[in-house]
């Protein structure tokens, strides 16, 4: 069973002299356990004799089993003593003594399944309590006795003497070897108080250890990359035991290899102190360690030496793959790119080139980097691969030319834009067309790339597009002699107006009879229209013929009234004889053709009505008009 105890008895010193010098591997700990309170269980009543306290102050003849030596339940804790903490270092409990009047055993505790004929090492960390300079009397002694669980000899003891005070809690550490007789395979480990009185004789007690003192070996490794833990593939590596201090008297030696450095297996024939992999692949890539131990023992985990773990990483040569945009264009960058990461590049080339960087660039290339080039790589492991790759130069035949000025398209007019080259392969235009030639109609800015296979060339052209101006004036017209005619012919293209008198602003007010021309004009061209205007004497009311003759001869077919100025909110009804309304209209230049529901109207008068608005003045006439057939 496994315990943490803290001893309330003095601070032992560490006696390098009791200690016998081994590379162990511990078998037995006891370190009193951990928990998120502050006190742990007591001690099975086979382990100490004393009385167990959990929280209260530890007096004599008594012991807790704490993370502290202070008391726990609000006490003052001793004056004298320090109030220490754990051994181990993992917030756990320590075994707090506050040693008996009488001398005698206060801890002991049975080992089980150790190794007969081995040598074991012993050790215990005690600290003393009472603090330098404090007039309590007594400083704890200790007594250390190992005895063999079957027959009771002692195999081994070692007493501390008075352990030493000092002005700070200081941990000691205790210890001493035994060698198990053959066929034994358990003892029992005693501490005896060996001071008589109260008054001191305090300490705490952690880290009770057992182990077994094997043989000494830190494996290392031969033919690896740079003396590390790498190898290229198909090298032959050499792990080496380095065994610097042997125990065993008839040692055998087991060598495991493991993938998680957790999960351990043993390797077939590899029972030497060295172990040689041959032609080693990437399936060796693992950690590895040597057991050594007596012939009858080297199974039992307890009873050997394991050495360190040593990893062996195993890599496979990278090839030199080299990432090459030949041919190359004159004046272009030459850029030769490996695929691969390595641990270091060795260029050669053209013009005596030498380089150690990753990556080789050349600007501007020239016809004397045309040739071979050459990199040696090492890889992960050491691997060395050798890579070549061919530049090709060439000139550059390319040549394009789109107009330098802006092209104009008038009128939906297109225009086409030619980039021909007989060494031209490739073309690319900002439109996303690939042909030689390209229509355009729209305006907009224009770009042709052009290729071949290492060379390019480009160029770039503006196209605007126009319209020449519209105007149109209308039919002659008739106005009355107080009225105008504001006309306005602006058009948004137009950049130039001229009248038939010279004027050249776009809108003209008219108020005098005559014939008005007038001509738009910009850089698609001009556009001219011309109409007359007659002045009229007009009174305030609408001309309406008194007959009309519906015979389809051109010639007063319609019945329509006619103005002769400007009118607002017109209004024309015709009526028959017996106050039918056969015809209306809003349209001044609408009329009756003489036909009722799609037949001919009788000849006869008919009245008629009008309204209308001038100068938004309201004004109304009526009328009759003879039909004559």
């Amino acid at each position: 069973m496994k315990y943490y105890l803290t001893l309330l008895l003095s601070l032992i010193f560490l006696n390098d002299a009791a200690l016998a010098q081994c590379s162990p591997s511990v078998i037995f700990k006891d370190d009193f356990g951990t928990g998120t309170a502050q006190y742990g269980p007591a001690l099975p009543a086979n382990v100490t004799a004393y009385q167990y306290t959990a929280t209260g102050s530890v007096n004599d003849g008594q012991y807790s089993i704490r993370k502290t030596a202070a008391p726990l339940d609000g006490t003052q804790i001793f004056g004298s003593w320090f109030t220490g903490s754990e051994h181990t270092g993992n917030n756990g409990y320590m075994m707090v003594v506050n040693a008996s009047f009488n001398a005698g055993k206060f801890y002991e505790t049975k080992i089980d399944n150790l190794c007969s004929g081995t040598s074991i090492k012993f050790s215990a960390w005690i600290a003393n309590l009472l603090r330098l300079g404090t007039p309590d009397p007594l400083d704890p002694d200790v007594k250390f006795e190992i005895k063999s669980a079957a027959s009771g000899t002692v195999l081994g003891s070692y007493t501390t003497g008075k352990i030493s005070r000092y002005s700070t809690f200081t941990w000691e550490q205790y210890g001493f070897d035994i060698l198990l007789p053959p066929g034994e395979t358990s003892v029992i480990l005693t501490m005896y108080n060996n001071q008589v009185g109260g008054y001191g004789n305090d300490l705490v007690l952690d880290d009770i250890e057992f182990s077994v003192c094997g043989a000494e070996t830190k494996p290392f490794l031969t033919g690896t990359y740079l003396g590390g833990n790498t190898v290229c593939s198909n090298n032959n590596i050499l792990i080496n035991g380095n065994i610097t201090k042997q125990v065993y008297n008839n040692p055998v030696y087991q060598w495991q290899s493991s993938t998680d450095s957790i999960n351990w297996v043993n390797i077939n024939g590899a029972n030497q102190q060295d172990y040689t992999i041959n032609n080693a692949t990437a399936s060796d890539s693992k950690w590895y360690r040597l057991l050594i131990a007596e012939p009858a023992s080297i199974n039992l985990p307890n009873c050997r030496t394991t050495s360190s773990a040593i990893k062996l990483d195993v890599y496979d040569p990278k090839p030199v793959t080299l990432s090459n945009e030949s041919p190359y264009c004159i004046g272009d960058t030459i850029k030769l790119v490996n695929q691969f990461p390595a641990l270091s590049y060795n260029w050669t080339g053209p013009n005596s080139l030498s380089s150690t960087d990753s990556v080789i660039s050349i600007f501007p290339a020239s016809f004397s980097d045309a040739g071979v080039y050459s990199l040696t790589t090492i890889t992960d492991g050491g691997c060395v691969t050798i890579g070549n790759t061919n530049v090709t130069i060439k000139p550059n035949k390319l040549s394009v030319s789109l107009p330098d000025t802006t092209t104009l398209l008038c009128d939906n007019a297109t225009v086409t834009f030619t980039a021909n080259n007989p060494f031209i392969t490739d073309w690319q235009w900002s439109t996303g067309a690939t042909t030689p030639s390209l229509t355009i109609a729209t305006d907009g800015t224009y770009w042709v790339k052009v290729s071949d296979d290492a060379c390019k060339a480009a160029d770039t052209t503006t196209v605007r597009t126009n319209r020449t101006p519209v105007v149109n004036l209308g039919s002659d017209t008739t106005i009355c002699t107080d009225e105008n005619i504001l006309l306005d012919v602006t058009d948004v293209v137009a950049t130039d107006y001229l009248w038939q008198d010279g004027d050249n602003k776009p809108v003209k007010n008219i108020v005098n009879q005559g014939y008005y021309q007038v001509t738009l004009s910009n850089e698609c061209g001009t556009a001219t229209d011309g109409f007359s205007v007659i002045i009229a004497n007009c009174l305030n009311q609408l001309f309406v013929p008194t007959a009309f003759t519906p015979n389809n001869d051109n010639k007063n077919d319609i019945l329509k009234a006619k103005a002769f100025f400007p009118i607002t909110d017109f209004s024309f009804s015709i009526y028959n004889r017996w106050g039918q309304k056969i015809f209306t209209t809003t349209n001044l230049f609408a009329g009756w053709d003489g036909t009722l529901n799609g037949n001919q109207a009788p000849s006869g008068a008919y009245v008629w009505y009008l309204s209308y608005k001038r100068k938004n003045v309201p004004y109304k006439q009526k009328g009759s008009t003879v039909l004559i057939r």
